[in-house]
C-alpha cells in the first residue's frame, strides 16, 4: 500500500515578484522587518537611512546589494532619491 502526501495549503506565487520596494529607514526596527517580509515576499529591495555602515549590515542580512544613505527628514535628500528611481512608483 503506498500513500501519497498532499498539501492542505496550496502553493502560491509570492506577492512581490518582479516589484521593488523601499524601506525607509531599512537598517532597523519596523522599517527592517518590512524589508525582510518583502524579500520574503520575492521583491527586490532598496534599504534607505543615515548610517552606511548600519545599511550595508543589512543589506547583508537580506542578500540585497541596493542601498542609499540619507536623511529622509531633509526634503531636497528624499526628493532626490526618488527622482532616480525607475517609474512608475507605485505608493
Amino acid at each position: 500500500m503506498t500513500s501519497a502526501t498532499m498539501s492542505v495549503f496550496p502553493e502560491r506565487e509570492p506577492e512581490l515578484v518582479g516589484q521593488t520596494v523601499v524601506a525607509i529607514g531599512g537598517s532597523a526596527g519596523i522599517g527592517l522587518e518590512t524589508a525582510r517580509r518583502a524579500r520574503a515576499e520575492g521583491a527586490e529591495v532598496i534599504l534607505t537611512g543615515r548610517d552606511p555602515n548600519r545599511l550595508k549590515q543589512a543589506a547583508r542580512e537580506l542578500g540585497t546589494q541596493r542601498t542609499a544613505a540619507f536623511d529622509a527628514n531633509g526634503a531636497a535628500s528624499l526628493e532626490g532619491f526618488f527622482q532616480d528611481l525607475p517609474t512608475p512608483i507605485d505608493t
